[in-house]
């Protein structure tokens, strides 16, 4: 865990870093490939989400639990990022079926250089973010999210200036998720000597498989209402919708800084009932003053995005005021969600996550055909609402019994 003042500030600054890559430079890529393109894009990274987490195997997860409960540091982290290279290919191969699947040989190849630049960036970054808040690492983390920062906006940049067609621009992306994993690779290979150590345990795979599968299940209904959209409507409306979430998603990219530090709190803190109730109460606080932080910023946000991304974004701006709404309800999910993990009931946080795919398919199904704009924005609150609500009930429960058994 993070010991030093220093060493908070430098995770901090990571993932400011990571909020220019997510962010400023998808903003520029929707500027860059209109609407039309652009929606294509959040089609296929739609797909990719619920896949990604299987790419690692709950490495983000693993790696925190490991290391704050006492395992060799560097054994666990070689073992994880060995576990990400060796199943890249693996990921790249069934991202092809799956856009086969869905789109047939149309923009295959778009498909297989979006896959490789997404899971190469999503999968490294999330993991090195695991390393730097339980190690005090070597590892130059600030330069090498600079490396993807800069890259991904200097892409973005790139495409307003000269103009970019859709294969292009899938080309470039790929290309700069692969630098990006060469460049990490041989600053983590020259700390942890992942190629030379490294066995996977059968164990490994075990854990792996249920905290992947319940990373799967959130992304899976977190991107639902875009795969049902790209379904049901063209790829312009898509386009516009899919700015407007992406914006919402790296919304919440500050908080989770500040949620991965406590993270590994709430591990240590297992079922210590006063522990864990003394900690979920600091991080509510701090949930509730970004909440209302991040509200405000939102709303001025949508006041000029569809003036500042052009034709075919007129409906943006509507999406992003009411996104607002589902932001502070996932700032206020995650405190609980990780409370009952560290309680040691990942297998219960997984159930909700699969619970609350069937609830996204469902509402989603129901409410998005009958308007692109209030049918998705509806079924998007409502699904968020129940699953903090899904949250709230079980905690509590699990609290209680905790309490029980202390008295």
């Amino acid at each position: 865990m993070p010991r030093s003042s220093k060493q908070i500030t430098k995770i901090f600054l990571a993932y400011g870093l990571r909020l220019a890559g997510q962010g400023l430079s998808f903003f520029l890529f929707a500027k860059a490939l209109g609407a039309n393109d652009f929606g294509y894009v959040i089609g296929m990274l739609a797909i990719l989400g619920p896949l990604s987490p299987f790419v690692d195997l709950g490495a983000y997860s693993i790696i925190s639990r490991d290391i704050s409960l006492g395992r060799n540091p560097e054994k666990v982290v070689a073992e994880n990022i060995k576990m990400v290279f060796l199943l890249m290919p693996v990921g790249i191969l069934v991202a092809l079926i799956l856009f086969y699947l869905a789109y047939g040989t149309e923009n295959l190849w778009i498909g297989l250089f979006v896959g490789i630049g997404y899971l190469l960036t999503s999968r490294l970054s999330l993991v090195m973010s695991s390393i730097q808040t339980t190690t005090e690492s070597r590892v130059p983390f600030l330069f090498l999210e600079s490396v993807s920062a800069i890259s991904m906006t200097l892409l973005g940049i790139y495409g307003i200036l000269r103009g970019i067609r859709l294969n292009e621009w899938a080309l470039l992306y790929a290309l700069s998720g692969t630098v990006f994993s060469l460049v990490s690779l041989i600053y983590l290979n020259r700390e942890f000597k992942i190629l030379e150590k490294s066995n996977i345990s059968p164990r490994r795979l075990k854990d792996g498989l249920v905290f992947s599968l319940g990373s799967a299940f959130q992304y899976s209904y977190q991107d639902m209402d875009k795969i049902i959209l790209a379904r049901t409507y063209d790829p312009a409306v898509v386009g516009a919708y899919g700015i407007s979430s992406r914006i919402a998603s790296v919304a919440l990219i500050p908080i989770g800084a500040i949620y991965s530090i406590f993270y590994p709190r709430f591990i240590q803190a297992g079922e210590k009932y006063k522990e864990t109730t003394s900690l979920l109460k600091r991080v509510l606080l701090i949930s509730s003053v970004y909440s209302l932080i991040i509200s405000i910023a939102v709303y001025c946000l949508s006041l000029f995005v569809n003036d500042v991304l052009g034709k075919g974004y007129e409906d943006s701006s509507t999406y992003l005021r009411y996104l607002s709404i589902p932001i502070v309800l996932q700032v206020y999910q995650i405190p609980f969600a990780d409370a009952i993990t560290g309680m040691g009931r990942q297998d219960i946080r997984t159930a909700v996550q699969g619970c609350s795919v069937v609830a996204a398919i469902l509402i989603g199904v129901v409410l998005i055909p009958l308007n692109s704009i209030g049918g998705v924005l509806v079924s998007i609150t409502a699904l968020h609402a129940l699953i903090l609500l899904f949250y709230l009930t079980i905690y509590f429960r699990l609290s209680l019994n905790l309490k029980r058994r202390t008295q």
